[in-house]
């Protein structure tokens, strides 16, 4: 037995871009960041249970950095979230001093990071291109 699509979500549409005005880039980012947050809470209890530094120093951290992921989310759709997930991404790789095994996830998000910002923004330019060509078809 197959249910019928609610009304209010849009059909679906296979082979076609998405609608236009969600942002490739922004959701890239969305990813790496929402991840993040978890990378740190588990890397917290690792520092945590391996005694790698005092509770007292672990907790800030994690939560400053779970913060500074969850405000860059808030702020994503315009500059200040960019840089604050930026920053992120050096926070990450700074947190190897507690945690050696985040200097290696530390640059792995960092790289996707600048992958969700270059790339995604490729694919936003070229997905804006493909709909103004597909509408300029249109009128002629």
């Amino acid at each position: 037995m197959t249910t019928a699509p609610s009304s209010d979500s849009p059909p679906a549409r296979p082979g076609r871009p998405a609608p236009a005005g969600r942002s490739v880039r922004h959701l890239f980012a969305v990813a790496t960041l929402g991840t993040q947050v978890f990378v740190f809470g588990f890397a917290g209890l690792v520092a945590y249970g391996l005694r790698l530094a005092p509770p007292e120093v672990i907790w800030p951290v994690v939560g400053f950095a779970v913060a500074l992921c969850l405000a860059a989310l808030a702020l994503l759709r315009g500059l200040p979230g960019r840089i604050l997930g930026s920053l992120v991404q050096v926070v990450s790789i700074l947190a190897g001093l507690i945690i050696p095994m985040m200097w290696i996830l530390g640059t792995v998000f960092a790289a996707l990071w600048i992958l969700a910002m270059v790339l995604g923004a490729k694919i936003d330019r070229e997905k804006a291109a493909y709909a103004a060509a597909e509408a300029g078809g249109r009128t002629r």
